[in-house]
């Protein structure tokens, strides 16, 4: 088997790094593009098998030869890449991520960042924008398979061909499987690791080894090379971020790649044509300098800007930045060493040289990290920031997403029982410290539940497992008469996006619940019915709670940001770079208008109920962000720890002096 150059391949790779560079972007239209990686992935499989099969047939192999090839393939342009976002990050990057930098820097060069993503990153989550190094995660898990596929291919090279495409298809169909079993499981574990991807680069394996078949030009043929096409296309425009296992989104696009390389090139095909183009082509060749070049520009530009969404303008620059870097990666990098005479050079020395560069960026980047980022790269006045984004709740760990049976986080008062109860998702553990030092100057004791995305709405389902788990708060509170007070405290799932924010607005997730039946006529645009199931459900528990003598506070209207609020005043002191406008106090009334408006209806039915509205304490005109050179925030809508003392600590003792 001898692979001969297909410029229809190099299209392939072309419209695979083009997907992926505009899904990166953010560009909507294009929500569905991280599935290049897939076909990357399938190309790889079908390239690596054939080179491998092709020399042990003709025995040429040698695994140390082939080892060489992808040492001069992948690694100067990854180090060139590696040496310049380092350099950036040791400026940039605020002590503890520029640590957790180094981390994913090292799994990189050694090619197990999947394992680390994995462990710390959800890939579709916001803070996964910000870390330069994500993508590396599927050029590890490529690496993992070469790393396997000589091996495996000196195991079977005695078997028919025949043979080996029944061994490798029952592979691939074991993967497949194995990958949606785990996605039940483990989202991250499915879409990371290499057990659960295997089967895409298997797909490439498995046309790789299938008897070669020339096919004709006809108008069937031709039908078959648009439908695959198709299947790469559509899924690239319609599907969306995260929530569907990988063996069920990627595998049109793979099974569309693999029918285009196994059907071949023809001169006479539109398909072929479309994908031989010049400008495919070219970003073929230059797709791998590419795909490590333009994620590590976008993350910096957002790490800089503090924010993910990006306009127009910053969208056009980082991809010609990309392309330009990438360019002369391929042009200077890539190509002397893969085909001029330092890729030339001894096979000894060459593999002296990789381990020595590998040993050169790992012992800086183990400095990095075990010295906590070098926190004295930075003036005390901006390390203010730099600590606002670190510091939440300090018992985080200990007290949030605890269940019930665990028994429930204390504060205050040790030797009392406890009277009051805070009960809410993410926004009430960030709100902890504030009424941790409130309960102690007032003498209080309380307990404290919270679970991750799960506001205080009894009989809704805002994620999955948050019913169940506001239902054991509720058997706590029936089966603990000592309590007197609950504060109920949550990102409230209601929000407006006036036409003056349009784009600035974070539209909550739609609520779902089989106990209410909801009119339509709450529906809020962008909140579906939102609004009845907050209403019915507050409803409902503020009676049950007024029947047991309990008063009930409700604290909402947290302004929020689509920017990290610490680390853009972070770069304010560090680059003299302008914060954006903070929202002003008209807008913040538009966004809440409706949820203002819950309340006050929920208040002339519970004239008892004591509402705080977070908006009115920290917006006159402009909302403030920052006070006494302290961050509120610890990233766009969560209170850091000075905010919650500063901000709701006199809340909280208003709280507790009606206790007492």
């Amino acid at each position: 088997m001898h692979l001969k150059y297909r410029s229809d391949i190099d299209g392939l790779r072309g419209i695979a790094v083009l997907l992926v560079v505009l899904f990166h972007c953010g560009i909507e239209q294009f929500s569905g593009g991280y599935i290049g990686v897939d076909i990357f992935f399938v190309i790889s499989g079908y390239l690596i098998t054939g080179i491998v099969l092709g020399e042990i047939d003709n025995d040429r192999f040698s695994i140390s030869k082939f080892y060489l090839r992808r040492i001069k393939r992948l690694l100067p342009a990854y180090f060139a890449m590696l040496l310049v976002v380092s350099s950036f990050a040791f400026v940039l990057f605020t002590p503890e991520d520029l640590s957790n930098y180094a981390l994913s820097a090292i799994s990189s060069t050694l090619y197990f960042s999947n394992v680390y993503f994995w462990r710390t990153t959800d890939y579709f989550s916001l803070s996964a924008e910000f870390q330069p190094l994500l993508h590396t995660w599927s050029l590890s898990i490529e690496e993992q398979f070469y790393v396997l596929t000589p091996i495996f291919a000196l195991m079977v090279t005695r078997l028919r061909r025949s043979s080996l495409v029944v061994l490798l298809s029952f592979a691939l169909f074991s993967s497949l499987v194995t990958c949606y079993l785990v996605f039940s499981r483990s989202e991250l574990a499915s879409f990371y690791l290499l057990h659960t991807r295997a089967w895409e680069l298997l797909f490439g394996a498995v046309i790789a080894v299938l008897p070669r078949v020339k096919f004709g030009h006809g108008i069937i043929v031709e039908s078959i090379r648009g439908l695959a096409l198709l299947a790469i296309l559509i899924p690239a425009v319609t599907l969306q971020k995260g929530g569907i296992s990988p063996s069920v989104y990627a595998f049109f696009p793979c099974l569309g790649t693999s029918v285009i390389i196994y059907l071949g090139f023809s001169n006479k095909s539109l398909v072929s044509g479309l994908l031989g183009s010049a400008i495919l082509v070219g970003l073929g060749l230059i797709s791998y300098s590419l795909y490590l070049w333009h994620w590590p520009v976008l993350a910096l530009w957002r790490y800089v800007l503090g924010t993910v969404e990006l306009d127009a303008i910053s969208i056009l620059a980082c991809i010609s930045v990309s392309v330009f870097v990438s360019w002369l990666s391929w042009k200077w990098v890539e190509n002397p060493f893969r085909r001029g005479k330092i890729g030339s050079a001894n096979p000894k020395t060459l593999f002296i040289a990789a381990t020595a560069a590998s040993l050169v960026a790992i012992l800086p980047l183990s400095a990095s990290w075990l010295n906590d980022g070098f926190p004295e790269r930075f003036s005390a006045e901006t390390s203010v920031f730099v600590q606002a984004s670190a510091l939440g709740n300090p018992r985080r760990d200990e007290c949030f997403g605890r269940s019930i049976a665990e028994s429930l986080c204390t504060f205050g008062a040790s030797t009392k029982a406890p009277t009051v109860l805070i009960w809410g998702d993410s926004h009430a553990d960030a709100a902890f410290p504030g009424f941790g030092v409130a309960a102690k100057k007032s003498g209080v004791a309380g307990v404290f539940a919270g679970s991750t995305g799960c506001p205080p709405l009894p009989h809704v389902q805002a994620r999955r497992g948050c019913e169940e788990y506001n239902d054991e708060v509720l058997k706590y509170i029936a089966s603990n008469p000592s309590i007197e007070s609950v504060v109920l405290i949550a990102r409230w799932p209601l929000r407006n996006e006036p036409e003056s924010l349009k784009g600035e607005v974070n539209l909550p997730g739609l609520l779902r619940s089989s106990h209410y039946q909801v009119s339509a006529d709450t529906a809020v645009r962008g909140n579906g019915l939102n609004k009845g199931y907050i209403e019915a459900s507050l409803d409902d528990l503020i009676g049950d709670l007024s029947i047991k003598n309990i008063d009930v506070h409700v604290i909402y209207g947290l302004p929020e940001y689509k920017f990290d609020v610490p680390r853009r005043l972070f770069m304010e002191k560090r680059l003299g770079f302008q914060v954006p406008s903070p929202l002003i106090k008209s807008d913040v009334d538009l966004i809440f208008e409706e949820i203002e408006g819950v309340m006050g209806d929920l208040a002339d039915r519970h004239p008892s109920i004591r509402l705080y509205n977070l908006s009115s304490m920290i917006c006159a005109y402009e909302c403030e962000i920052e006070r006494d050179g302290f961050s509120l925030y610890r990233d766009g809508n969560h209170l850091s720890e000075f905010g919650s003392v500063s901000l709701l600590g006199p809340v909280f003792e208003d709280i507790f002096v009606r206790q007492q």
